[in-house]
């Protein structure tokens, strides 16, 4: 194995750097987590100040609200309480909220409002939370919530995926991967940003954190700090060592790119070590490599403001034929483009990504997680279960055909969501097209949208625009012929 180039990370002895440093070297952009590094990361949670990271976690929760005392008795009963425990007590903690007999943190949290029965709730929520147990168990729940005038209610359901970190043989793919697959970018993002754990007062809190006591734990905040703190000693090396340099380079793009995608920047005092170091500098420096460094982290700054040529999107998709020989162009011109149209609708977007436990690739998935627009009213509107967004291009000379759609929708699953879009060159036939579209979304086997040459053309002009509430009506007029 060739020795590595980033200095390791210190809070996990190495494993999150060497993860980063492996994926890159194998080219795939999203290399998957072996359970050997699981289990390293594990003790690496476990060894963090005396176990912070792992606190008490509800399975289920009912509190009613029938027969409740007037609101002015339960203020005097809250004040006498912190004035005999100096705290609330934790007597209807015990009444009303069954907690997992073992501790853990949340470390994925997809949970979102739910729109069905919408003015017959208070509050209706509905979707996922993966758990790392203290005990070396990694499991996958559906979690359903409803807050109505009967009370309050909260029900953690194991959907029967699982990781045994104990097991030697458990969980195990060829090569040492795991089932279910988890990759590389999302347990570190997943682990550079989960909650700090607090003493919870209220039972809602076992569902939504209030900002006032929501923050990101101490392992995440420091973890993203040693990841910078490797990135930047990469920099030093790279503007300084002329031997293997352009590895050095190749290697940075990647790591910032990353960094920036999740959006998480450096901190002020890293920033200011770098230029002290280049001040003070005893050796040569690399001038253009040290001008391409910079163009990179100034873009981390401008990034969030998305201003693109049209033009030069749309003429690089015209200049590509349809047919298998140019696939690949077509794949990587169409995964460009959607990347800045979905901009601020749509995250991390990740190309040749394995699902179904590895035994599926899709062309491209989208994290469904930004702001107002067509995406989110899925979620909130329309009730569809979309945390992920699956994309398929399709470079034909012909129309796609039903098994293309049979194809795309045999990747929605219960983890990934039900919506998908289905790209190609151009639909003769659009009736039948869409009556195969409009079929699957009846017989409740997910949704799909298709878009054409012409429709990514006009999209990009909306984005070159800055039309994001454009963009978002174009979509919902394509959507509209699956619901009307």
């Amino acid at each position: 194995m060739a020795e590595q180039i980033l200095q390791p990370d210190k809070i996990t002895n190495g494993i999150i750097t060497a993860m980063l440093e492996n994926s890159w070297h194998k080219n795939t952009g999203n290399s998957i987590v072996s359970i050997q590094e699981l289990r390293g990361l594990h003790e690496s949670l476990l060894s963090y100040k005396n176990k912070i990271n792992f606190g008490e976690v509800a399975e289920n929760i009912y509190v009613p609200s029938i027969n409740e005392p007037a609101l002015e008795v339960k203020l005097v009963e809250g004040i006498n309480d912190f004035i005999a425990n100096n705290k609330k007590s934790n007597e209807s903690k015990r009444e009303y909220v069954t907690l997992f007999d073992k501790q853990g943190f949340i470390i994925d949290d997809g949970i979102h409002g739910s729109a069905f029965g919408k003015y017959k709730y208070i509050y209706r929520s509905k979707g996922h939370r993966i758990i790392w147990f203290e005990t070396g168990e990694i499991e996958y729940y559906s979690v359903y919530s409803t807050l109505d005038g009967t009370g309050f209610s909260y029900v953690c359901e194991s959907v029967g995926e699982r990781i045994n970190l104990n097991k030697q043989v458990s969980n195990l793919k060829a090569g040492g991967a795991i089932d279910p697959v988890i990759q590389c970018h999302d347990l570190i993002r997943l682990l550079t940003c989960f909650s700090a754990q607090y003493n919870r007062d209220y039972t809602l809190e076992y569902l939504l954190d209030p900002p006032d006591v929501r923050k990101i734990s101490d392992f995440s905040l420091q973890l993203q700090e040693e990841i910078w703190n490797s990135i930047l000693a990469l920099a030093k090396e790279a503007i300084t060592i002329k031997e293997g340099s352009q590895r050095r380079m190749s290697l940075l793009r990647y790591c910032i790119a990353l960094m920036d995608s999740m959006e998480i920047e450096p901190k002020a005092n890293q920033v200011l070590g770098l230029f002290e170091f280049y001040i003070e500098r005893k050796s040569p420096i690399d001038e253009l490599n040290l001008s391409e460094f910079m163009r990179m982290m100034n873009g981390m700054e401008t990034s969030k403001t998305v201003s693109i040529k049209a033009d030069t999107y749309i003429q690089r998709l015209q200049n590509i034929n349809p047919g298998k020989q140019q696939a690949y162009e077509y794949e990587e011109c169409i995964s460009d483009s959607i990347t800045v149209i979905f901009d601020g609708f749509l995250r991390n977007g990740k190309n040749q990504t394995n699902i179904n436990d590895g035994q599926k690739r899709v062309d491209m998935v989208f994290e469904n997680v930004g702001g107002p627009g067509f995406f989110q009213e899925l979620r909130e509107v329309y009730d569809i279960y979309c945390p992920k967004i699956i994309v398929e291009f399709k470079n034909y000379n012909k129309d796609p055909s039903n098994i293309d759609i049979d194809q795309l929708a045999g990747r929605f699953n219960k983890r990934i969501g039900e919506f998908g879009i289905l790209i190609c060159r151009h639909v003769n036939n659009k009736e039948a097209l869409w009556n195969r579209c409009i079929e699957l979304s009846k017989n409740g086997r997910g949704w799909i949208v298709v878009l054409e040459d012409v429709d990514i053309i006009n999209l990009l002009q909306l984005r070159e625009a800055n039309k994001n509430n454009e963009i978002s009506a174009f979509m919902n007029i394509l959507f509209d012929k699956l619901v009307y």
